[in-house]
């Protein structure tokens, strides 16, 4: 299956992820996060990345920077 991209650029989807998609989409699917960090933080999320005892994923949240 291919589909084009908000860019104009087609993609070519493996079979198997378009169900991933429906299920992240129905809200069914989640991901597990061990840790945010804000981008001032980000030596934090590369040791801890480095550690390789993550449990889930390492997320780098520009939120906060954006207010500031």
């Amino acid at each position: 299956m291919q589909v084009q991209t908000d860019c104009g650029v087609q993609i070519l989807i493996p079979p198997g992820m378009r169900a991933v998609a429906d299920l992240a989409g129905q809200g069914r699917l989640k991901a597990h996060i061990d840790a945010v960090f804000s981008l001032a933080e980000g030596a934090k999320d590369h040791a801890l990345s480095e550690t390789g005892r993550s449990t889930g994923k390492i997320v780098l949240d520009r939120r906060e920077d954006q207010q500031a």
